[in-house]
Protein backbone atom coordinates (compact mmCIF):
# COMPACT_ATOMS: atom_id res chain seq x y z
CA UNK A 1 0.00 0.00 0.00
CA UNK A 2 2.88 2.20 0.87
CA UNK A 3 4.68 1.61 -2.57
CA UNK A 4 4.31 4.28 -5.60
CA UNK A 5 1.84 3.53 -7.82
CA UNK A 6 4.03 2.70 -11.02
CA UNK A 7 5.66 -0.67 -8.62
CA UNK A 8 4.57 -3.37 -10.63
CA UNK A 9 3.83 -6.37 -7.64
CA UNK A 10 4.15 -10.08 -8.53
CA UNK A 11 2.26 -12.67 -6.59
CA UNK A 12 2.82 -16.27 -6.18
CA UNK A 13 1.42 -19.25 -4.64
CA UNK A 14 0.42 -22.79 -5.00
CA UNK A 15 -2.62 -24.56 -4.27
CA UNK A 16 -4.36 -21.85 -3.80
CA UNK A 17 -8.60 -22.13 -3.73
CA UNK A 18 -10.19 -19.17 -5.41
CA UNK A 19 -11.17 -17.79 -1.74
CA UNK A 20 -7.37 -17.96 -1.09
CA UNK A 21 -6.66 -16.13 -4.25
CA UNK A 22 -9.57 -13.49 -3.35
CA UNK A 23 -7.58 -13.22 0.28
CA UNK A 24 -4.51 -12.47 -1.36
CA UNK A 25 -5.63 -10.08 -3.64
CA UNK A 26 -6.80 -8.09 -0.91
CA UNK A 27 -4.35 -8.33 1.45
CA UNK A 28 -1.93 -7.26 -0.85
CA UNK A 29 -4.31 -4.43 -2.55
CA UNK A 30 -4.29 -5.37 -5.72
CA UNK A 31 -8.09 -6.32 -6.44
CA UNK A 32 -7.66 -5.77 -10.07
CA UNK A 33 -5.14 -8.06 -10.86
CA UNK A 34 -4.47 -10.16 -13.66
CA UNK A 35 -4.41 -13.48 -12.28
CA UNK A 36 -2.73 -16.48 -14.06
CA UNK A 37 -3.70 -20.12 -13.01
CA UNK A 38 -1.94 -22.98 -14.57
CA UNK A 39 -3.84 -26.44 -14.49
CA UNK A 40 -4.07 -28.24 -10.94
CA UNK A 41 -4.21 -31.53 -12.98
CA UNK A 42 -1.51 -33.83 -12.32
CA UNK A 43 -2.43 -36.92 -14.98
CA UNK A 44 0.65 -39.01 -13.91
CA UNK A 45 -0.93 -39.03 -10.31
CA UNK A 46 -3.32 -42.04 -9.82
CA UNK A 47 -5.72 -41.38 -6.32
CA UNK A 48 -6.73 -43.83 -4.40
CA UNK A 49 -8.55 -43.98 -0.67
CA UNK A 50 -8.54 -47.27 1.27
CA UNK A 51 -10.29 -47.03 4.02
CA UNK A 52 -10.47 -49.17 7.19
CA UNK A 53 -6.79 -50.53 7.26
CA UNK A 54 -4.60 -50.76 9.78
CA UNK A 55 -1.91 -48.54 8.60
CA UNK A 56 1.19 -50.60 9.72
CA UNK A 57 -0.09 -53.74 8.08
CA UNK A 58 -1.03 -52.33 5.23
CA UNK A 59 2.18 -50.37 4.28
CA UNK A 60 4.35 -52.81 5.32
CA UNK A 61 2.53 -55.27 2.07
CA UNK A 62 3.12 -52.06 0.06
CA UNK A 63 6.44 -51.84 0.99
CA UNK A 64 6.95 -55.37 -0.34
CA UNK A 65 5.27 -54.77 -3.41
CA UNK A 66 6.88 -51.99 -4.51
CA UNK A 67 9.87 -53.63 -5.34
CA UNK A 68 12.26 -50.90 -3.93
CA UNK A 69 10.79 -47.63 -5.39
CA UNK A 70 11.18 -44.44 -3.70
CA UNK A 71 8.22 -43.27 -1.43
CA UNK A 72 7.04 -41.08 1.04
CA UNK A 73 4.93 -41.92 4.05
CA UNK A 74 2.80 -39.15 5.91
CA UNK A 75 1.96 -39.51 9.57
CA UNK A 76 -0.26 -37.03 11.66
CA UNK A 77 1.95 -36.70 14.43
CA UNK A 78 5.80 -37.30 15.45
CA UNK A 79 4.22 -40.15 18.23
CA UNK A 80 3.11 -41.73 14.66
CA UNK A 81 6.01 -41.50 13.03
CA UNK A 82 8.36 -42.87 15.49
CA UNK A 83 5.91 -45.82 15.60
CA UNK A 84 5.70 -46.49 11.78
CA UNK A 85 9.41 -45.70 11.50
CA UNK A 86 9.98 -48.73 14.12
CA UNK A 87 7.39 -50.83 12.68
CA UNK A 88 8.67 -50.90 9.45
CA UNK A 89 12.35 -50.67 10.26
CA UNK A 90 13.16 -52.72 12.96
CA UNK A 91 9.82 -55.51 12.75
CA UNK A 92 10.07 -55.56 9.16
CA UNK A 93 13.59 -54.75 8.03
CA UNK A 94 12.60 -52.11 5.36
CA UNK A 95 14.61 -49.74 4.32
CA UNK A 96 13.20 -46.66 5.60
CA UNK A 97 14.20 -43.19 7.45
CA UNK A 98 12.16 -40.92 9.73
CA UNK A 99 11.77 -36.85 10.05
CA UNK A 100 9.54 -34.93 12.20
CA UNK A 101 10.21 -31.51 14.38
CA UNK A 102 11.45 -33.26 17.36
CA UNK A 103 15.00 -34.63 15.98
CA UNK A 104 17.78 -32.53 16.04
CA UNK A 105 18.50 -30.74 13.13
CA UNK A 106 21.72 -32.95 12.41
CA UNK A 107 19.59 -36.22 12.75
CA UNK A 108 16.84 -34.91 10.26
CA UNK A 109 19.50 -33.36 7.84
CA UNK A 110 21.26 -36.65 7.92
CA UNK A 111 17.79 -38.28 7.30
CA UNK A 112 16.79 -36.35 4.90
CA UNK A 113 19.96 -36.72 2.56
CA UNK A 114 20.05 -40.53 2.33
CA UNK A 115 16.69 -40.44 0.89
CA UNK A 116 17.50 -37.77 -1.65
CA UNK A 117 21.06 -39.81 -2.62
CA UNK A 118 18.80 -43.19 -2.42
CA UNK A 119 20.55 -44.55 0.95
CA UNK A 120 16.85 -45.23 2.31
CA UNK A 121 13.61 -46.56 -0.08
CA UNK A 122 11.30 -44.55 2.25
CA UNK A 123 10.76 -41.63 4.50
CA UNK A 124 8.13 -41.43 7.05
CA UNK A 125 7.34 -38.20 8.33
CA UNK A 126 4.96 -35.65 8.99
CA UNK A 127 3.77 -32.80 7.49
CA UNK A 128 7.59 -31.31 8.72
CA UNK A 129 8.74 -32.65 5.57
CA UNK A 130 9.01 -32.01 2.01
CA UNK A 131 9.23 -28.49 1.67
CA UNK A 132 12.13 -27.26 -0.68
CA UNK A 133 12.72 -31.31 -1.63
CA UNK A 134 12.52 -32.07 -5.31
CA UNK A 135 13.25 -35.48 -5.36
CA UNK A 136 11.77 -36.22 -8.91
CA UNK A 137 11.73 -40.42 -8.69
CA UNK A 138 9.33 -40.57 -5.90
CA UNK A 139 6.79 -42.99 -6.94
CA UNK A 140 4.39 -43.14 -3.98
CA UNK A 141 3.72 -41.05 -1.69
CA UNK A 142 1.09 -42.86 0.96
CA UNK A 143 -0.76 -40.47 4.19
CA UNK A 144 -1.36 -43.55 7.12
CA UNK A 145 -3.80 -40.46 8.12
CA UNK A 146 -6.57 -37.83 7.37
CA UNK A 147 -4.64 -34.74 6.90
CA UNK A 148 -6.50 -31.59 7.77
CA UNK A 149 -7.31 -30.18 4.47
CA UNK A 150 -7.33 -30.53 1.35
CA UNK A 151 -4.49 -28.08 0.50
CA UNK A 152 -2.14 -29.59 2.50
CA UNK A 153 -3.25 -33.07 0.83
CA UNK A 154 -2.72 -32.36 -2.77
CA UNK A 155 1.21 -30.60 -2.02
CA UNK A 156 2.35 -33.45 0.26
CA UNK A 157 0.45 -35.79 -2.33
CA UNK A 158 2.25 -33.69 -5.05
CA UNK A 159 5.99 -34.87 -4.42
CA UNK A 160 5.24 -37.93 -6.28
CA UNK A 161 5.54 -38.49 -9.73
CA UNK A 162 7.56 -34.79 -10.47
CA UNK A 163 9.61 -37.07 -13.55
CA UNK A 164 6.43 -37.05 -15.12
CA UNK A 165 6.48 -41.22 -14.72
CA UNK A 166 3.35 -43.16 -13.65
CA UNK A 167 2.91 -42.27 -9.71
CA UNK A 168 0.64 -43.53 -6.87
CA UNK A 169 -1.47 -41.00 -3.84
CA UNK A 170 -2.97 -43.12 -1.30
CA UNK A 171 -4.56 -41.83 1.67
CA UNK A 172 -5.28 -44.45 4.33
CA UNK A 173 -8.71 -43.14 6.11
CA UNK A 174 -10.03 -43.97 9.93
CA UNK A 175 -13.12 -42.36 11.07
CA UNK A 176 -10.92 -42.18 14.67
CA UNK A 177 -8.73 -39.52 12.47
CA UNK A 178 -11.32 -37.35 12.27
CA UNK A 179 -11.54 -36.59 15.83
CA UNK A 180 -7.54 -36.13 15.85
CA UNK A 181 -7.46 -33.43 13.54
CA UNK A 182 -10.17 -31.72 14.96
CA UNK A 183 -8.30 -31.61 18.33
CA UNK A 184 -5.53 -30.29 16.84
CA UNK A 185 -8.19 -27.84 15.35
CA UNK A 186 -9.90 -27.08 18.53
CA UNK A 187 -7.20 -26.90 20.95
CA UNK A 188 -5.05 -24.21 18.99
CA UNK A 189 -5.32 -21.06 21.33
CA UNK A 190 -3.35 -18.75 18.26
CA UNK A 191 -5.91 -19.24 16.32
CA UNK A 192 -9.63 -16.96 16.92
CA UNK A 193 -13.22 -18.45 16.20
CA UNK A 194 -13.60 -17.82 12.44
CA UNK A 195 -10.41 -19.31 11.82
CA UNK A 196 -11.35 -22.40 13.48
CA UNK A 197 -14.46 -22.59 11.65
CA UNK A 198 -13.03 -21.68 8.72
CA UNK A 199 -10.48 -24.74 9.32
CA UNK A 200 -13.01 -26.76 10.20
CA UNK A 201 -14.94 -26.70 6.52
CA UNK A 202 -11.72 -27.56 5.21
CA UNK A 203 -11.46 -30.62 7.11
CA UNK A 204 -15.18 -31.23 6.53
CA UNK A 205 -14.30 -30.80 2.43
CA UNK A 206 -11.10 -33.43 3.20
CA UNK A 207 -13.65 -36.13 5.08
CA UNK A 208 -16.05 -35.49 1.99
CA UNK A 209 -12.61 -36.49 -0.60
CA UNK A 210 -12.10 -39.63 1.47
CA UNK A 211 -15.59 -40.59 1.64
CA UNK A 212 -16.31 -40.12 -2.15
CA UNK A 213 -17.35 -42.39 -4.37
CA UNK A 214 -17.26 -40.29 -7.28
CA UNK A 215 -13.81 -39.80 -9.31
CA UNK A 216 -11.49 -37.96 -6.72
CA UNK A 217 -9.90 -36.26 -9.43
CA UNK A 218 -12.50 -34.49 -10.36
CA UNK A 219 -13.68 -33.27 -6.83
CA UNK A 220 -9.81 -31.86 -6.06
CA UNK A 221 -9.75 -30.23 -9.31
CA UNK A 222 -13.12 -28.50 -8.42
CA UNK A 223 -12.42 -27.39 -4.92
CA UNK A 224 -9.44 -25.82 -6.40
CA UNK A 225 -11.46 -23.65 -8.99
CA UNK A 226 -10.67 -25.62 -12.34
CA UNK A 227 -14.43 -26.08 -13.74
CA UNK A 228 -14.54 -29.86 -14.94
CA UNK A 229 -18.04 -31.49 -16.06
CA UNK A 230 -17.39 -35.13 -16.79
CA UNK A 231 -16.92 -36.44 -13.26
CA UNK A 232 -14.42 -39.53 -14.86
CA UNK A 233 -11.28 -39.47 -15.30
CA UNK A 234 -10.26 -43.38 -15.63
CA UNK A 235 -7.32 -43.45 -13.63
CA UNK A 236 -8.26 -43.02 -10.14
CA UNK A 237 -9.31 -45.71 -7.13
CA UNK A 238 -13.00 -44.90 -7.63
CA UNK A 239 -13.06 -44.99 -11.72
CA UNK A 240 -11.21 -48.09 -12.56
CA UNK A 241 -14.06 -49.73 -9.60
CA UNK A 242 -16.86 -48.49 -11.81
CA UNK A 243 -14.75 -49.95 -14.92
CA UNK A 244 -15.01 -53.35 -13.12
CA UNK A 245 -14.70 -55.20 -16.28
CA UNK A 246 -12.83 -54.37 -19.70
CA UNK A 247 -13.14 -56.17 -22.95
CA UNK A 248 -9.24 -55.88 -23.69
CA UNK A 249 -10.10 -58.53 -27.08
CA UNK A 250 -9.17 -55.77 -30.03
CA UNK A 251 -5.92 -54.80 -28.02
CA UNK A 252 -4.97 -58.82 -27.42
CA UNK A 253 -5.46 -59.14 -30.92
CA UNK A 254 -2.95 -56.43 -31.57
CA UNK A 255 -0.75 -58.02 -29.21
CA UNK A 256 -0.94 -61.38 -30.68
CA UNK A 257 -0.70 -60.47 -34.38
CA UNK A 258 2.77 -58.66 -33.74
CA UNK A 259 3.96 -61.89 -32.00
CA UNK A 260 2.82 -63.63 -35.59
CA UNK A 261 4.19 -61.23 -37.98
CA UNK A 262 7.49 -60.69 -36.49
CA UNK A 263 7.48 -64.68 -37.04
CA UNK A 264 7.24 -65.40 -33.38
CA UNK A 265 10.91 -64.60 -32.49
CA UNK A 266 11.34 -61.64 -30.15
CA UNK A 267 10.64 -61.01 -26.93
CA UNK A 268 8.59 -59.06 -24.81
CA UNK A 269 10.50 -55.68 -24.90
CA UNK A 270 10.83 -55.67 -28.71
CA UNK A 271 6.78 -56.25 -28.77
CA UNK A 272 6.41 -53.47 -26.81
CA UNK A 273 8.42 -51.10 -28.93
CA UNK A 274 7.09 -52.32 -32.56
CA UNK A 275 3.93 -51.50 -30.99
CA UNK A 276 4.32 -47.84 -29.65
CA UNK A 277 6.40 -47.30 -33.43
CA UNK A 278 9.60 -46.99 -31.13
CA UNK A 279 12.54 -48.90 -33.12
CA UNK A 280 16.35 -48.81 -33.07
CA UNK A 281 18.76 -49.42 -35.17
CA UNK A 282 18.87 -53.22 -34.41
CA UNK A 283 15.23 -53.18 -34.78
CA UNK A 284 14.95 -51.42 -38.33
CA UNK A 285 17.70 -54.00 -39.70
CA UNK A 286 15.44 -56.39 -38.66
CA UNK A 287 12.74 -54.57 -40.67
CA UNK A 288 10.95 -54.70 -37.40
CA UNK A 289 9.68 -50.98 -38.30
CA UNK A 290 8.20 -52.21 -41.42
CA UNK A 291 5.65 -54.44 -40.01
CA UNK A 292 1.99 -53.12 -40.17
CA UNK A 293 1.72 -53.74 -36.52
CA UNK A 294 4.12 -51.03 -35.89
CA UNK A 295 2.72 -48.12 -33.94
CA UNK A 296 -0.75 -49.65 -33.98
CA UNK A 297 -1.01 -48.73 -30.41
CA UNK A 298 1.08 -45.93 -29.47
CA UNK A 299 -2.02 -44.34 -27.54
CA UNK A 300 -1.10 -46.88 -24.57
CA UNK A 301 1.92 -45.98 -22.21
CA UNK A 302 4.94 -48.20 -21.49
CA UNK A 303 3.92 -49.31 -18.21
CA UNK A 304 0.03 -50.53 -19.30
CA UNK A 305 1.62 -52.09 -22.21
CA UNK A 306 4.23 -54.23 -20.34
CA UNK A 307 1.54 -54.97 -17.89
CA UNK A 308 -0.82 -56.22 -20.21
CA UNK A 309 1.63 -58.56 -22.03
CA UNK A 310 2.59 -60.12 -18.80
CA UNK A 311 -1.10 -60.39 -17.98
CA UNK A 312 -1.41 -62.39 -21.62
CA UNK A 313 1.38 -64.64 -20.23
CA UNK A 314 -0.05 -65.45 -16.77
CA UNK A 315 -3.04 -66.28 -18.47
CA UNK A 316 -2.18 -68.53 -20.55
CA UNK A 317 -3.07 -66.46 -23.83
CA UNK A 318 0.71 -66.70 -24.67
CA UNK A 319 3.53 -68.83 -24.36
CA UNK A 320 6.92 -68.15 -23.81
CA UNK A 321 10.00 -69.75 -23.98
CA UNK A 322 13.09 -70.64 -21.24
CA UNK A 323 16.42 -69.84 -21.27
CA UNK A 324 18.31 -66.23 -21.21
CA UNK A 325 16.41 -64.70 -24.10
CA UNK A 326 12.79 -65.51 -23.97
CA UNK A 327 10.65 -65.27 -26.82
CA UNK A 328 6.96 -65.06 -26.72
CA UNK A 329 4.94 -67.74 -29.10
CA UNK A 330 1.63 -68.28 -30.07
CA UNK A 331 -0.34 -71.00 -28.46
CA UNK A 332 -4.13 -72.44 -29.17
CA UNK A 333 -5.44 -69.83 -26.87
CA UNK A 334 -4.09 -67.21 -28.91
CA UNK A 335 -5.72 -68.24 -31.94
CA UNK A 336 -8.75 -68.63 -30.18
CA UNK A 337 -8.26 -64.91 -29.23
CA UNK A 338 -7.05 -64.21 -33.20
CA UNK A 339 -10.24 -65.87 -34.84
CA UNK A 340 -12.65 -63.99 -32.17
CA UNK A 341 -13.44 -67.65 -30.66
CA UNK A 342 -12.61 -66.47 -27.21
CA UNK A 343 -13.18 -62.82 -25.30
CA UNK A 344 -10.08 -61.69 -23.23
CA UNK A 345 -12.45 -60.10 -20.45
CA UNK A 346 -9.99 -58.21 -17.44
CA UNK A 347 -10.97 -57.16 -14.25
CA UNK A 348 -9.69 -53.91 -12.97
CA UNK A 349 -7.54 -54.11 -10.31
CA UNK A 350 -8.37 -51.65 -7.52
CA UNK A 351 -4.49 -51.68 -6.60
CA UNK A 352 -2.69 -50.07 -9.87
CA UNK A 353 0.89 -50.84 -10.21
CA UNK A 354 3.37 -49.46 -13.25
CA UNK A 355 6.44 -50.84 -12.08
CA UNK A 356 9.90 -50.28 -13.89
CA UNK A 357 11.90 -53.20 -11.46
CA UNK A 358 10.91 -55.35 -14.00
CA UNK A 359 13.24 -54.60 -16.55
CA UNK A 360 16.93 -55.74 -15.57
CA UNK A 361 18.54 -53.21 -17.80
CA UNK A 362 16.92 -50.98 -15.72
CA UNK A 363 17.41 -52.34 -12.82
CA UNK A 364 21.42 -52.14 -13.94
CA UNK A 365 21.53 -48.52 -14.84
CA UNK A 366 19.93 -47.48 -11.34
CA UNK A 367 22.89 -49.76 -9.82
CA UNK A 368 24.98 -47.37 -12.21
CA UNK A 369 23.78 -44.20 -10.82
CA UNK A 370 24.11 -44.75 -7.56
CA UNK A 371 27.52 -45.40 -7.71
CA UNK A 372 27.85 -42.38 -9.76
CA UNK A 373 26.26 -40.35 -7.26
CA UNK A 374 28.11 -41.94 -4.57
CA UNK A 375 31.11 -40.98 -6.09
CA UNK A 376 30.33 -37.29 -7.14
CA UNK A 377 28.57 -36.75 -4.12
CA UNK A 378 25.35 -35.64 -5.86
CA UNK A 379 21.60 -36.99 -5.67
CA UNK A 380 20.93 -39.71 -7.83
CA UNK A 381 18.09 -38.04 -10.20
CA UNK A 382 20.56 -34.90 -10.74
CA UNK A 383 22.26 -37.18 -12.59
CA UNK A 384 19.87 -38.88 -14.33
CA UNK A 385 15.86 -38.95 -13.75
CA UNK A 386 14.03 -42.36 -13.45
CA UNK A 387 11.97 -41.91 -16.55
CA UNK A 388 15.53 -40.50 -18.81
CA UNK A 389 17.13 -44.30 -17.27
CA UNK A 390 13.67 -45.79 -18.36
CA UNK A 391 14.05 -44.48 -21.94
CA UNK A 392 17.71 -46.08 -21.83
CA UNK A 393 16.14 -49.32 -20.80
CA UNK A 394 13.52 -49.30 -23.63
CA UNK A 395 15.64 -47.89 -26.54
CA UNK A 396 18.91 -48.80 -25.58
CA UNK A 397 20.94 -46.32 -27.38
CA UNK A 398 24.39 -47.56 -28.81
CA UNK A 399 25.86 -44.27 -29.45
CA UNK A 400 26.35 -40.62 -28.21
CA UNK A 401 23.82 -39.15 -31.31
CA UNK A 402 21.51 -41.77 -30.14
CA UNK A 403 21.69 -40.83 -26.29
CA UNK A 404 21.18 -37.79 -26.97
CA UNK A 405 17.27 -37.92 -28.66
CA UNK A 406 16.35 -39.06 -25.40
CA UNK A 407 15.03 -36.37 -23.12
CA UNK A 408 16.85 -35.32 -20.50
CA UNK A 409 20.28 -35.87 -22.18
CA UNK A 410 21.92 -32.73 -23.17
CA UNK A 411 25.50 -32.08 -23.91
CA UNK A 412 26.77 -31.10 -19.94
CA UNK A 413 24.81 -34.51 -19.48
CA UNK A 414 26.57 -36.55 -21.84
CA UNK A 415 30.06 -34.93 -20.93
CA UNK A 416 29.85 -35.97 -17.22
CA UNK A 417 28.00 -39.33 -17.54
CA UNK A 418 27.21 -40.08 -20.93
CA UNK A 419 29.99 -42.60 -21.71
CA UNK A 420 29.57 -44.87 -18.22
CA UNK A 421 25.19 -45.20 -19.11
CA UNK A 422 26.39 -46.33 -23.11
CA UNK A 423 28.60 -48.57 -21.89
CA UNK A 424 26.31 -50.42 -19.29
CA UNK A 425 23.95 -50.78 -21.94
CA UNK A 426 26.18 -52.15 -24.65
CA UNK A 427 27.60 -54.67 -22.29
CA UNK A 428 23.86 -56.00 -21.59
CA UNK A 429 23.70 -56.44 -25.20
CA UNK A 430 26.35 -58.38 -25.49
CA UNK A 431 24.99 -60.57 -22.77
CA UNK A 432 21.88 -60.95 -25.12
Amino acid sequence: KKLRQKVQILALTATATPRVQEDILDKLHIPDAYIYQGSFNRKNLYFRVERGKVPEAYIADYLKKSQGEAGIVYCSTRKSVDSMYSYLKEIRGYSVGKYHGGMEKEEREESQNDFLMDKIQVMVATNAFGMGIDKSNVRFVIHANLPGDLESYYQEAGRAGRDGGRAEAILLYQEEDISTQRFFIEKNEEIDEDFKREKLHKLDKMIEYAELESCYREFILSYFGEARVKNYCGFCGNCRKQTDVQDLSVEAQKVLSCIGRAKESIGQSTVTNILLGKADTKMKLKGLDRLSTFRIMEEKEIPWLEDFIHYLLSEGYISQTAGSFPVLKLNTQSWDILQNRRKVLRKEEEEVRFSMQRNPLFRKLLRLRLEISEREKVAPYIIFSDLTLWEFAQFRPKTKYEMMKIQGVGNQKFTHYGEEFLHCILEEEELR
